[in-house]
């Protein structure tokens, strides 16, 4: 991936809940590559090193609490309910996803129409069903 950046082949990244300057070894080579980037986009709950430094757009996420979601390890699906109202302009990466979809008439790369359905979605997998 640092490849494409610093050879220009990618243009555009889109990054959720991430600081990838603090995640990558070579952060460096990785900050050059950024630097060539037409448009970084991050939607993140903090304003971390890479969003100050390259963000084009920042897009405020919600908290683990302010949102409808579920969260999968090898051994274990977490579900969890929304506790609080997120606030101001805050959105969930689900609602992200589905309105870039919508906008960009992706309508098959995000179908479901609520964070409810995509769960449901995730739950019917055979691998994911209740063993008796």
């Amino acid at each position: 991936m640092i490849e494409a950046l610093v050879d220009g082949r990618v243009r555009a990244m889109l990054l959720f809940g991430t600081n990838m300057l603090s995640s990558f070894a070579d952060a460096e080579r990785l900050a050059a590559g950024f630097a060539r980037t037409d448009l970084i986009v991050c939607h993140d709950l903090f304003m971390n090193e890479t969003a100050r430094r390259f963000a084009d757009v920042v897009l405020p996420g919600t908290a683990w609490l302010e949102q409808l979601g579920c969260k999968m390890t090898n051994t274990h699906l977490y579900l969890m309910e929304q506790a609080l109202e997120a606030p101001g302009q805050t959105r969930s990466l689900t609602w992200i996803l589905r309105a870039l979809a919508d906008r960009l008439g992706l309508a098959e790369f995000f179908p479901w129409n609520t964070e409810e359905e995509m769960i449901d979605a995730i739950l019917a997998i055979p691998r994911l069903a209740m063993r008796q």
